[in-house]
């Protein structure tokens, strides 16, 4: 009897003490969620996830990548989208409508911008990169696919760090200020000579580049890369790895060098000396020996004019007419 009373009122003490309670909104709740596994998968990556203060500005997190327990200074802006009704099922993909105001906001950040979406009932997390590849514009504002089987595990660290790097425009930028001082020197009348072997019969080519930045006779710098390709010419890779550059074979050292009969034991003699680059000589009819010599083309020219404005806000008269 004593039981029963107590249990009575309790209840009757509850309904009459629930209209003082602080209700918790349901939003922020299932938003925890989403926020809260993606901290998960990244603290166990040993990355850092920074969550950002609860301002509607479109970033709820930055992640930055860390390498062996070292920090890069890498960072990823992320936008955290929790619960199904974020997504809608098109023809079979999975595909987020954005307002206005995110499109602007992320495809002009000084980060690149991942979007995430992570369900709780089913614990999905999918992710897709946001920049003007991925976003298409609609009638009335943008959206975004999500990638099939682009899920936030293990298998997206390779990617992840690669957006960490930057815009594919950014990447560029970066590449051409690391070979401004071989830009530079050809503009002070230096020479740059790029020698490499290759080995002409595997069909995935794995190359060391040596460059060389001359005074005359005297080797000022060298510098080596590695590269690995397929499918390609010498010359197409060179001019990939060397944009701002206009590619010749060394002329003056091939007249002493050529070694014809190395070369026509493998190919047609007219026929490979007519491409832009050759090897000079072949050793045991298997590995090509290149050396070619680099001048600047319009590309490195126009670069130099714009370093010399970002780095001192002049601009450089060097090549104007």
């Amino acid at each position: 009897m004593i039981l029963l009373v107590s249990k009575l009122f309790y209840v009757w003490h509850f309904s009459r003490t629930k209209d003082f309670f602080m209700l918790l909104p349901q939003i922020d709740i299932t938003q925890r969620l989403g926020i809260d596994a993606v901290s998960a998968f990244f603290s166990k990556l040993g990355w850092m996830f920074r969550e950002q203060p609860t301002l509607d500005t479109g970033i709820d997190a930055h992640v930055e990548v860390a390498r062996d327990g070292f920090a890069t200074g890498k960072i990823i802006g992320i936008q955290i989208k929790t619960g199904a009704s974020y997504l809608k099922n098109v023809g079979g993909k999975w595909v987020f409508y954005g307002d206005p105001k995110h499109h602007d906001y992320w495809l002009n950040h000084s980060l690149p911008v991942i979007l995430v979406s992570h369900v709780p009932e089913t614990d999905m997390t999918r992710w897709v990169q946001i920049d003007r590849k991925s976003v298409e514009l609609t009638d009335k504002a943008w959206k975004v696919v999500f990638p099939d089987n682009q899920f936030l595990n293990r298998e997206s660290i390779s990617k992840l760090v690669d957006i960490s790097d930057g815009s594919d425009e950014a990447i560029k930028n970066r590449k051409l200020f690391l070979d401004k001082p071989m830009m530079s020197a050809l503009q002070e009348g230096k020479t740059v000579i790029v020698e490499f072997f290759e080995d002409l019969h595997k069909t995935l080519k794995k190359v060391i580049i040596q460059v060389k930045v001359l005074d005359g006779s005297e080797v000022l710098f060298t510098k080596e890369w590695g590269v690995a390709y397929a499918g390609s010419e010498a010359h197409d890779v060179m001019t990939s790895f060397f944009p701002w550059a206009q590619i010749e074979v060394d002329h003056h050292y091939y007249s002493k060098n050529l070694d014809r009969k190395s070369l026509e034991y493998v190919f047609d003699f007219n026929d490979i000396t007519s491409k832009p680059i050759y090897p000079y000589d072949i050793q045991f009819g298997e590995f090509g020996r290149y050396r070619i010599k680099l001048f600047l083309n319009d590309l490195g020219k126009s670069f130099l004019c714009y370093a010399d404005f970002i780095e001192s806000g002049t601009r450089s008269k060097m090549w104007e007419r």
